[in-house]
């Protein structure tokens, strides 16, 4: 099982990231593109826990709403990586 997980991690690794940005010329710069999707998505469970207290829940309910956002993010993620084996 884990020589399993260690090559699927290597395959995405060679085959996904490392082609990812090569349509782009050297001159742009990849970490700047990088950088508004994964602060966006930092921010996204905060942003949704203070709307939730907006609409007056409970502190319980908000954590509970930050926490699907959470979950959904880090499901996509495993999904991502199967589909690329």
């Amino acid at each position: 099982m884990y020589d399993f997980i260690t090559t699927a991690l290597i395959v995405v690794g060679e085959v996904l990231f490392n082609t990812l940005y090569a349509g782009y010329s050297s001159s742009v710069p990849i970490w700047y593109l990088r950088l508004v999707p994964a602060v966006s998505g930092s921010l996204l469970p905060i942003a949704v826990y203070y709307l939730v207290m907006e609409f007056k829940f409970s502190r319980w309910t908000a954590a509970f709403a930050a926490a699907v956002i959470i979950m959904g993010m880090i499901s996509m993620n495993f999904v991502t990586l199967c589909v690329c084996l």
